[in-house]
């Protein structure tokens, strides 16, 4: 079993499908079976679940009868989601899953901190693969592909989003944003400095050019028509560049 994901930039969400496929060249049936995995929940809100193949909209038994009941799934618990399938079609369970990869089901997610990683882990203990009826539980021949990535997406051409907020000494002093964002930075000389703010696909959405004096300097720039989202605030002199996170509620 593994994870396949998938992150869009424009609409701020990232999608996980759990797919699982014969490793040993012998195509094989899915029982009653329910899969567990968790997720970062300060990363990843739960937005949506699609059933993928495993379901009663697939007809596959003489192309006229669905040998699975309607998937559940509960995401009420944040950081882990169950999906259960029921074979209720003694007679056969198709599609098989071959040494291709086969979809099973798909979560989406509203990516709520881009700066931290998904920590997508299979439960060994709660998930399992049973036979019809039988109760045969056959989770010892099963091999989990667990997945973690940084959940920042942005342009090429934009500044790498990754932000050490421990070391700035550029900082947002009202996160979340209502109106207008509340900047604080602290430089070591007079200096000149661009400001620029990206959206998370890497659009830049304002730039401003400063004058700032040695010490701590209080900007404010106006977000009160930016739709809501997190944003990404560079700051940039000729000898240094600092980066902070915007949310814009």
């Amino acid at each position: 079993m593994r994870f396949k994901t998938e992150a869009s930039c424009e609409k701020q969400e990232y999608c996980v499908t759990i797919e699982i496929r014969s490793t040993d060249g012998m195509p094989f049936g899915l029982g009653t079976s329910s899969f567990y995995f968790e997720y970062n929940k300060e990363a990843l809100d739960f937005k949506s679940f699609t059933p993928r193949n495993f379901d009663n909209s697939n007809k596959c038994v003489q192309g006229i009868f669905a040998p699975y009941a309607p998937q559940q799934f509960d995401a009420h618990h944040d950081g882990i989601i169950n999906t259960t399938l029921t074979l209720s079609n003694l007679d056969g369970a198709c599609p098989l899953v071959e040494d291709a990869y086969t979809p099973i089901a798909t979560f989406c997610f509203d990516i709520e901190d881009p700066t931290k990683d998904s920590d997508l882990t299979f439960s060994k203990e709660l998930t399992n693969f049973n036979l019809a009826g039988e109760g045969i539980e056959v989770i010892e021949f099963v091999e989990f592909k667990d997945n973690t990535e940084l959940l920042s997406c942005h342009a090429m051409n934009a500044v790498d989003i990754r932000v050490d907020e421990t070391t700035s000494t550029l900082a947002a002093l009202n996160n979340p944003v209502i109106s207008n964002a509340n900047i604080a930075i602290d430089i070591v000389e007079n200096s000149v400095w661009d400001f620029i703010i990206f959206d998370l696909a890497g659009k830049k959405v304002f730039e401003t050019k400063e004058d700032l004096r040695e010490g701590d300097n209080y900007l404010q720039f106006d977000m009160s028509s930016y739709p809501k989202g997190i944003y990404i605030l560079n700051a940039i002199s000729e000898r240094k560049s600092e980066s902070c996170k915007l949310i814009k509620q």
